[in-house]
């Protein structure tokens, strides 16, 4: 045998190897105890939890997860925060297989897309989260209304990155915005507005352990401007998170006179560019707002 077809049978030896060596681990890789370990990979590192119905492994090594739900605790119930129908992971399966996780995500939800990864220990909470979306339509979202109490309407993007274990010192960051949206029946002086348009609505904020400092809110639209900033702290349950926040009202042409004269009666004399002062403090569940 010549050194060309030695060196051919070695390689091809090889190439057997790996070959069986891949299926057998896509055949004996535990996806119940990933479905498992995704789920409890969330609960550690945020205070949602994750549903997923049914997970599948295909030759590629690509996951397909069906009907994910991210629910937020509250108040003895799960409300839902996210769901989409269908989520393709992608996995890196011989980092899983020696207790490490590190997997990538897309898929669409409420006539948008979103896409991310995390990494970290198998067993614990990951060491980075990163979550992109694009035009995400809030009117489709069939339990946002009770959750936030109003209704809401628009088109939502941003992200959202998570570093560091929680148990140590986990920092991050959200930026989001809406855009061509608005939301109706939003209480306000005893009363409520019928619909505030949102012409564009941002929101921006850092996390610092158990901290999320939230550096600005910017709401515009035809009948409102509102700006805010403060801090949120985090507790558990997150029903608990104390805040400390202030806002800026001001109204615009379209803000019905009656509410206008009833806002001059509760809050104190408005600034310069028209704007009134309001500060949020107490707890989630409980908020207080104050004049300022």
């Amino acid at each position: 045998m010549t050194r060309r077809a030695r060196l051919l049978t070695a390689a091809g030896y090889v190439a057997l190897f790996v070959a069986v060596f891949y299926v057998s681990l896509v055949l004996a890789f535990p996806v119940d105890a990933l479905r498992r370990m995704l789920a409890a990979n969330v609960e550690a590192s945020t205070p949602l939890t994750l549903a997923i119905g049914s997970l599948s492994l295909g030759w590629d090594g690509d996951l397909s997860a069906r009907q994910v739900v991210l629910g937020w605790p509250r108040a003895g119930r799960t409300l839902p925060v996210f769901a989409a129908d269908r989520v393709d992971v992608d996995v890196a399966l011989l980092p899983a297989a020696f207790g490490r996780l590190e997997a990538r995500f897309d898929g669409d939800a409420y006539g948008g897309r979103f896409d991310g990864r995390l990494a970290g220990p198998r067993d614990g909470p990951a060491e980075t989260v990163l979550v992109a979306l694009d035009r995400l339509d809030l009117a489709r979202h069939a339990g946002l209304a009770g959750a936030a109490r109003v209704v809401v309407a628009g088109l939502l993007s941003g992200e959202l990155r998570l570093s560091g274990a929680a148990a140590t010192r986990r920092t991050g960051y959200i930026h989001l915005r809406v855009e061509s949206g608005s939301v109706r029946e939003l209480p306000m002086i005893a009363a409520s507005l019928p619909e505030v348009g949102v012409e564009r609505a941002t929101v921006s904020a850092r996390l610092d352990r158990d901290r999320l400092e939230v550096e600005s809110v910017e709401v515009r639209g035809p009948e409102l401007t509102l700006t805010g900033s403060g801090q949120i702290g985090l507790r558990e349950p997150a029903d608990a998170s104390t805040l400390n926040l202030t806002f800026r009202l001001r109204p615009e042409q379209r803000f019905p006179p009656t509410l206008r004269r009833l806002l001059g009666v509760v809050a104190r004399a408005p600034d310069a560019s028209g704007a009134f002062g309001f500060v949020v403090l107490g707890t989630l569940a409980r908020p207080e707002v104050r004049p300022l």
